[in-house]
């Protein structure tokens, strides 16, 4: 159960960490395309 548990949390973070990055790159996208570049 704790095993679970652990391995649970640590998916959501990574999967977490992933949205993180991948929001950053599109923000960078975004503002790169906006300035018309």
């Amino acid at each position: 159960m704790a095993q679970t548990l652990v391995g649970g949390f640590s998916i959501a973070y990574w999967v977490r960490g992933q949205v993180v990055v991948l929001n950053h790159t599109c923000n960078m996208r975004g503002r790169s395309r906006h300035r018309g570049a």
